[in-house]
């Protein structure tokens, strides 16, 4: 059976283009995905049925044609096997190569990110999450606050609006409150973080860590940090205030028994009467 060479998304390669010995992808090309089948099967179609023989003689060149034939088939495929071998440790070796070279892609992108942040300076406080969006062009700063997501993305000073505005910075808010789900799709270089928000949609690039990473945080919010007040306390029972009622009328009674006894003048036992009194 032959095989035919499948390239996987991303690969510039030629149709029927079949990678020989020592042929290796380019290292810009996106990494094959997991599981992938560099080679697929290729029906070969069955020979025509050969033609009925009139005589023995006539017979005899078929069989022999056939058993010609057979051999010829062996020979082919023992050559196709040999060739389809080398071809898949080529097509294999050319699939590491491109992983190896884009997991150093992602390590050197990561240290570019880590020294944007490290520019900014720690975390605002309050802060639940701070990191990089690359996005076309200009990547922007990404902060989770527990009523927010701010985007903050420098403007291009290409455009007419960043030369007019001198090359600030554009601020994109989300309360938290208007976001419905967040999905992470996977990427061939960044995971792409979509946050449903009122009818619309805002993608952040992030790799593979940043975006799980920020889809729990907001999804935690979203669940569990807008939880609704507690209910107010019910109006207290009538027989604390009863007793309060009580308490006072005791305290008179004592203030009125150091009066007696001359310990109080009847302006101090007054006064400190209306008080108690004020109290209910």
């Amino acid at each position: 059976m032959a095989y035919r060479f499948n390239p996987p998304p991303g690969w510039q390669v030629p149709t029927g283009f079949t990678p020989g010995e020592g042929w290796t992808p380019d290292p810009g090309w996106p990494a094959a995905p997991e599981g992938w089948d560099f080679w697929l099967p290729e029906p070969v179609p069955p020979p025509p049925p050969p033609a009925s023989a009139a005589g023995g003689a006539a017979g005899a060149e078929t069989a022999s044609q056939r058993v010609s034939g057979m051999f010829k088939s062996l020979k082919v495929k023992a050559q196709d096997e040999d060739w389809m071998g080398k071809a898949k440790s080529a097509a294999s070796q050319a699939a590491a190569t491109a992983q190896q070279a884009a997991g150093q892609a992602t390590a050197a992108a990561k240290q570019r990110d880590q020294a944007t942040l490290d520019k900014l300076g720690p975390p605002p406080e309050g802060a639940l999450w701070r990191g990089i969006s690359h996005e076309a062009g200009r990547n922007a700063v990404v902060t989770v606050w527990p009523d927010r997501i701010e985007r903050t993305k420098p403007t291009s000073k290409l455009s007419l609006t960043g030369m007019l505005a001198g090359g600030q910075e554009d601020l994109e808010v989300i309360p938290m409150k208007s976001v419905s789900s967040v999905q992470v799709r996977r990427g061939a270089w960044y995971h792409d973080v979509t946050v449903y928000a009122s009818g619309n949609t805002i993608v952040f690039a992030m790799d593979a860590a940043d975006a799980e990473q920020v889809r729990g945080i907001v999804m935690e919010q979203v669940l569990h940090g807008s939880a609704p007040a507690a209910a107010p306390a019910s109006a207290a029972p009538s027989q604390p205030a009863a007793a309060s009622g009580d308490a006072v009328i005791e305290q008179i009674r004592k203030l009125g028994e150091l009066r007696d006894a001359g310990l109080l003048t009847p302006e101090e036992f007054e006064a400190k009467k209306a008080e108690l009194l004020g109290r209910l």
